[in-house]
């Protein structure tokens, strides 16, 4: 793999983990007006701004605890395992992928003692939308929940 390629695949990865935290941004927004039983537009859109810039840890943080609030189950505890495995992944790429992917002139040269770290990171991020793809789908379920 050559360092440009290893670029686009981690612009790849980045774009997909944003995704995924803008959806979680949603979740929680759209879960907060229904707790206060105020579904319209504006109340989604004032929530919204107050948690866009809040990160993936806390997210998941606030959906567990909106969750015990409301006494209602949308995600499993199986479920925030794998949020905390996207978490852990999204992090590593954000954070520490470099350090254990080292560029040279000829291409990209691994860190024999984290190159297997590295390829396994690799592996989950590139297939994280296959594992949540269904916990996205729980959004609906929060719709059916808003009151007519």
């Amino acid at each position: 793999m050559t360092k440009q390629e290893f670029q686009i695949i981690h612009s790849e990865i980045i774009e997909h983990f944003q995704i995924i935290e803008f959806n979680l941004k949603k979740m929680c927004s759209l879960f907060k007006c229904l707790i206060f039983k105020d579904n319209s537009f504006e109340r989604y859109m004032a929530l919204f701004s107050k948690i866009e810039n809040d990160t993936i840890g806390y997210l998941i943080a606030e959906l567990k605890k909106l969750q015990k609030e409301a006494d209602v189950t949308i995600f499993s505890d199986s479920d925030y395992e794998l949020l905390e495995k996207v978490r852990k992944s999204r992090n590593y790429w954000c954070h520490n992928c470099f350090e254990d992917i080292i560029f040279s002139v000829r291409g990209i040269v691994k860190n024999k003692d984290k190159e297997q770290k590295a390829l396994d990171e690799l592996k989950f991020a590139r297939n994280s939308d296959y594992y949540i793809r269904g916990l996205f789908e729980n959004l609906h379920h929060i719709v059916k929940l808003s009151p007519p």
